[in-house]
């Protein structure tokens, strides 16, 4: 009896497994695929300021504003469009303890004001499929922190996906400077 069932609906239940099982292989295809992440141009620049206006040294000891700018590269390999949020750039000791954490600024939104340049946090990055985006990233040290720069042993760029999970991508390590005087 339920073999005769089988054999009656045969073309049919072969056609709703074979839909079945193409969907959830193409879902499993689409999924496939990761962000490669590539850092480019990476500079610090030491400063202190003379008479109100910011002069470069090379000396860390005098500096007094530290300048970290680079580009980062970012390729979606999958066919979904992935995002990254809670951007960081996050200094660590040599023990990979977190001295202190950076919001970098988005260098395509740089726009003049009447006391210099702006630009906004770079917060949010999304990524369509397929497609690689390119950004130059800016971030400053105040004086405050400088001094604590002196124990800093490497540099990353953090982010976090949609799920919470965090990406770290190393932009500068074995940086440990003398401490000023």
């Amino acid at each position: 009896m339920l073999a005769k069932i089988l054999k009656d609906y045969e073309g049919i239940i072969g056609a709703v497994l074979g839909v079945a099982v193409t969907m959830i292989v193409t879902f499993i295809l689409k999924k496939i695929g990761k962000v490669y992440i590539t850092v480019d141009d990476f500079d610090i620049k030491n400063y202190r300021f003379d008479s109100g206006y910011p002069k470069g040294t090379v000396d860390y000891a005098e500096a007094e504003y530290v300048d970290i700018s680079f580009e980062i590269s970012f390729f979606n390999s999958s066919d979904e469009p992935r995002g990254f949020q809670d951007i960081k750039v996050v200094f660590y000791d040599s023990y990979r303890n977190v001295i202190f954490k950076k919001t970098p600024h988005d260098m395509r939104t740089t726009r003049n004001t009447s006391y210099g340049s702006t630009s906004d946090e770079l917060k949010i990055i999304n990524l369509p499929s397929k497609t690689m985006l390119q950004i130059g990233v800016e971030t400053y040290v105040r004086e405050e922190l400088v001094k604590e720069m002196s124990k800093c042993a490497s540099i990353y760029f953090e982010s976090k996906d949609h799920k919470g999970r965090v990406t770290k991508h190393l932009l500068k390590k074995n940086m440990i400077v003398k401490n000023p005087q």
